[in-house]
């Protein structure tokens, strides 16, 4: 029971922290796009 609480607390703690770096390292547009096409 312990592991179960312990690995779904990890998985909210990391998956809380790819959001917020999603947001922090967000770009506008996709540069490898726009360098296949120029």
């Amino acid at each position: 029971m312990t592991a179960i609480l312990i690995l779904m607390t990890l998985g909210l703690l990391l998956g809380g922290l790819l959001g917020l770096a999603g947001q922090y390292f967000k770009v506008e547009g996709n540069p490898l796009q726009e360098e296949i096409e120029s």
